[in-house]
């Protein structure tokens, strides 16, 4: 399992525990800034 697969599934359990205790999300899964320009890295 990647890295990122595991933080997805830590992170998805966790919010599913918070859901259950009828708390708060802990997670906004649809949450995404939007892109801006991006910059070039320097090269120096």
């Amino acid at each position: 399992m990647s890295t990122r697969d595991a933080v997805e599934t830590a992170l998805r359990a966790w919010n599913a525990d918070e859901l259950s205790r009828r708390a708060a999300a802990a997670v906004d899964f649809g949450f995404h800034p939007e892109a801006g320009p991006r910059r070039p890295r320097s090269t120096a």
